[in-house]
């Protein structure tokens, strides 16, 4: 089944973890969709690495539901990106999904909660920047 928006699945596998291929096929569809456009609309590497550096940090800190607000930040920052970019960019959707995966992270109800929801997003967030190179992401 090829990338649609607003799966739902995708925040089954942040409250929950990857049970299955699915999650994996998905990450997949996904970068290859984010790939699929002209070479100006495309989401660049440059762009991915900004935002997953970010992420990246705040995992070497030991994400807890104390660092709340710097993961609600990164929002307001894939806000700007998609400001910048050029109508019909694949940053949109790409700030789409993230967004959702994070307020799905932060909706945490405890701090060992938080901390598996944040590991599940790293984890999902690292299969898309995988198959984003894979694809041919520059």
């Amino acid at each position: 089944m090829p990338y649609t928006t607003n799966d739902n699945r995708v925040l089954d596998w942040i409250r929950n973890g990857i049970q299955s291929d699915d999650a994996i096929k998905w990450a997949n569809d996904f970068a290859k969709h984010l790939l699929d456009a002209s070479p100006q609309k495309k989401l660049s590497t440059s762009q991915l690495r900004r935002f997953f550096g970010q992420l990246k940090r705040l995992q070497a800190m030991g994400y807890n539901s104390k660092d709340k607000q710097m993961l609600l930040m990164l929002k307001p920052q894939l806000a700007y990106a998609v400001g910048r970019a050029e109508p019909g960019a694949k940053i949109k959707d790409f700030a789409s999904e993230l967004g959702r995966m994070i307020t799905e992270v932060a909706n945490a109800v405890s701090d060992e909660d938080a901390k598996k929801r944040f590991k599940n997003f790293i984890s999902l967030t690292e299969a898309i920047v995988a198959y984003h190179k894979a694809e041919g992401g520059k």
